[in-house]
């Protein structure tokens, strides 16, 4: 990982963020005019077409910018493969969901709104964005995750007015990943050609083998994401699942921007370091997961203590019971960025099946306390079912991940820098944003303090930022 990578991180993360949040505009905007009711119906809606993006990819992008980083001049063959897979698997899951409307096993309340989002499946299964990101040529995929945030803001802004127009927002939505899809499809085609190999069944079905591992992970771990979505929604009111959603929106916007931008940046070039030293490559798990860690608990810090000001004027003071989930969730989040950099490191280091038994784990874990907790205690309930199983499964990934190597001194050293930052904060007046800059301070000095990071994190931070190469750090 050198300059070049940091370069391609900012771009991705600038663009997905830019994007993400002209997409956050029109669902503050939704969240407004629809209520909590019709608000989180929508996202109920909307949730159910994201299980279909993950089930669509079925780990075969994963596996293509895995192998395209190792032999570029396949990238062509690559893209047909992925069309021929992924348009016949979207079909498929297209009328799986119509079936299931047909006979009444979704909310009635949401299925108009499923069935619109559910052609989304279909449009996506034509993305070529994972070939810029497996070639490490991302500015068109950050300038159309720009455009796409954008074509689903205004039109909402300007066409949505009241709840009747719900179901207008959902072909907004499926409108814009369209465009998007069209752009980046003519770029890559014109770029980089397409194969005119005539591939057999035995081939595809040697892909879809090869992905089959990763593509379950990657669609239990989507269903943990989003699965207290779905159990509110069953369980609890219209209302509820508003309020809900509407906290729970805010950590997905971080999560999936942040995590999945970084995520895919970050694993061609451990895919190669991989294959190039074991010991490098540990010692970069390694220092990467401390540099998580000082990144991911501020976050945590700064979402807790906003929150209370920033959900309401967001969403208006109708959503003040989403603050508590929100403040709950965030710290969810904080354990999944701290756990995401060992789940690229599962895929690029071949160890699929390990990958594939810690999301299994992690969805059976949250399957049984966000049902147990979301009956005990609503949505906080929810919430906290969410925090619990994060926890759970970072310490079943450290445990069990064999290039782990994690001392105990890398948990408790930040552990005490953010116990340090709470009785500081604890000991302030009230003043929300006083708060927040006293405690990050103070979780910063106890993190120098305590020497949370030696000088050799300091000098990988250096080369991220692109003094230097990590390949020069690591002997690569």
């Amino acid at each position: 990982m050198s300059r070049g990578l940091f370069k391609n991180f900012i771009l991705l993360l600038g663009g997905s963020f830019l994007g993400q949040l002209a997409f956050l505009f029109g669902l503050v905007h939704l969240a407004r005019v629809l209520g909590p009711a019709g608000f989180g119906n929508w996202n109920f809606a909307q949730t159910w077409l994201l299980y279909l993006f993950r089930a669509g990819e079925l780990g075969i992008e994963v596996l293509a910018i895995r192998e395209i980083s190792k032999t570029p001049e396949l990238t062509s063959e690559w893209m047909k493969k992925s069309y021929l897979l992924r348009v016949l698997i979207a079909s498929i899951l297209f009328l799986l969901t119509l079936g299931l409307v047909f006979f009444n096993l979704l909310p009635q309340r949401s299925t108009a709104l499923v069935i619109v989002f559910s052609l989304g499946v279909l449009v996506w299964s034509f993305t070529l964005e994972w070939v810029l990101e497996g070639r490490q040529d991302v500015v068109w995929v950050s300038i159309v995750r720009v455009m796409k945030g954008v074509l689903f803001a205004l039109p909402v802004y300007f066409l949505v007015h009241s709840p009747n127009d719900i179901v207008v927002s959902a072909w907004i939505y499926v409108g814009s990943l369209a465009v998007s899809v069209f752009i980046i499809a003519l770029i890559v085609i014109k770029r980089y050609g397409w194969s005119k190999k005539r591939l057999k069944s035995p081939e595809l079905r040697s892909v879809l083998y090869a992905a089959f591992p990763m593509g379950i992970a990657t669609l239990l771990s989507q269903y943990s994401l989003f699965f207290g979505t779905i159990v509110v929604g069953y369980l609890l009111k219209d209302s509820d699942l508003g309020y809900f959603t509407a906290g729970h929106r805010i950590v997905v916007f971080i999560w999936a921007y942040v995590i999945v931008s970084s995520n895919r940046v970050v694993l061609p070039t451990l895919a190669r370091y991989f294959h190039a030293s074991m010991s490098d490559f540990q010692s970069f798990l390694r220092k990467f997961f401390r540099l998580i860690v000082m990144v991911a608990v501020p976050i945590g810090l700064t979402g807790t203590l906003l929150s209370p000001f920033l959900l309401p004027v967001l969403y208006s003071s109708v959503y003040e019971s989403s603050v508590i989930v929100f403040q709950i969730l965030i710290w969810g989040l904080v354990a999944a960025m701290v756990r995401s950099i060992f789940e690229v490191a599962m895929i690029a280091s071949d160890n699929q099946n390990l990958y594939l038994r810690v999301t299994a784990v992690q969805a059976v874990v949250y399957t049984l306390t966000t049902v147990i907790l979301t009956i005990a205690a609503g949505i906080v309930g929810a919430a906290v079912a969410c925090l619990v199983s994060e926890v759970v499964v970072l310490l079943y990934v450290v445990v069990t991940y064999p290039h782990a190597q994690i001392s105990r001194q890398d948990f408790w050293k930040p552990l005490a820098a953010l116990i340090v930052s709470v009785l500081v904060v604890l000991m302030l007046p009230s003043g929300m944003l006083m708060r927040s800059i006293v405690s990050l301070a103070a979780y910063a000095m106890a993190f120098v303090a305590i020497k949370g990071l030696s000088s050799d994190d300091i000098g990988l931070l250096k080369r991220i930022l692109g003094v230097g190469s990590l390949e020069q750090s690591t002997g690569v």
